[in-house]
């Protein structure tokens, strides 16, 4: 990008890279304005996405179970094996991390948001510790925050679809997946009043729109070429067969290996996955809404 002073279309070799969008890209060369091209300044936009990662993470704990279970979740995610290995990589993987993280919080307080009061914006509600935030934080009792101002709502609706569309640009449809989660939720609750608030239609409008600003420049200046490869073969193609040695290349095969991603989840999550097993007893016995809501999203990215 920087040779050819096009920050549209990635290059790699003199050739077109569909391989993924160019969020990642667009934050290394940054990162070379400031320290030069070299391996630090190639790995350092990781470094910085993981830490914002960290933080939003002890926020989000914060909100749903205080400071406690904020630290907690934000050490657990920072010491894990997985983190310290992509937290150095200069992959877009930790960005595609952090803008998930944030839609998934962003539709966690919308989900759970309450109607706003005659006077108090937010309210601090004291209950039982539900057990995720029990498993990390073992207090019986802790203080939630909802949303309850008309305000805080839309803040976190724009953050919702706007962290969808910084994911896309980070690693393509798959930074969609909190949709699957809110969309799942919703189903299993029941609840239409829920999906009025997260006004569907206009999100994707607005998260189309953002993709837009890049995407109509790089289909334009390809002829199609990066919708063509870079989503009909990096995302369809590799969803039904193996590419570069991802993927399996049957449903039977698929299923077969299914085992070993559980396997990976213990090596990622080290130290902290040694408590998975008993975490697993925990929600089985006794879970609530919000507990729900993280189960879910746990299912939809693995």
């Amino acid at each position: 990008m920087i040779e050819r002073a096009d920050y549209v279309i990635p290059y790699f070799n003199n050739h077109f890279r569909f391989d993924k969008p160019p969020l990642a890209y667009w934050a290394q060369v940054a990162s070379y304005r400031l320290f030069g091209e070299n391996d630090f300044g190639a790995r350092f936009p990781s470094t910085i996405a993981a830490a914002l990662t960290a933080l939003s993470i002890f926020a989000w704990g914060s909100r749903i179970g205080g400071n406690r279970v904020g630290w907690s979740a934000a050490i657990v995610f920072t010491l894990s094996l997985q983190t310290f290995v992509h937290a150095k990589a200069a992959v877009a993987d930790m960005w595609l991390v952090l803008f998930v993280t944030l839609a998934h919080w962003a539709g966690c307080e919308l989900f759970f948001a309450k109607k706003p009061g005659p006077e108090l914006p937010e309210s601090d509600e004291v209950v039982e510790a539900p057990v995720l935030r029990r498993s990390i934080a073992p207090s019986l009792r802790i203080t939630v925050t909802t949303i309850e101002s008309a305000g805080g709502r839309i803040f976190c609706w724009l953050m919702f679809y706007i962290a969808l569309a910084f994911a896309f640009l980070a690693k393509g449809p798959i930074g969609w997946a909190p949709l699957l989660t809110v969309g799942s939720t919703i189903f299993f609750t029941g609840d239409p009043q829920v999906a009025k608030r997260f006004k569907f239609l206009r999100g994707l409008v607005l998260t189309l729109a953002v993709v837009a600003l890049w995407g109509i420049p790089a289909l334009i200046q390809t002829h199609g070429e990066f919708f063509r490869i870079g989503i009909g073969r990096h995302v369809i193609g590799r969803s039904f067969g193996a590419m570069e040695g991802h993927g399996a290349d049957s449903l039977g095969v698929y299923l077969l290996l299914l085992p070993f991603y559980f396997v990976t989840v213990f090596a990622s999550f080290f130290p902290w996955s040694i408590k998975l097993p008993w975490l697993a007893r925990r929600l089985w016995k006794k879970r609530d809404k919000i507990d729900n809501y993280l189960l879910v999203g746990t299912a939809v990215i693995f």
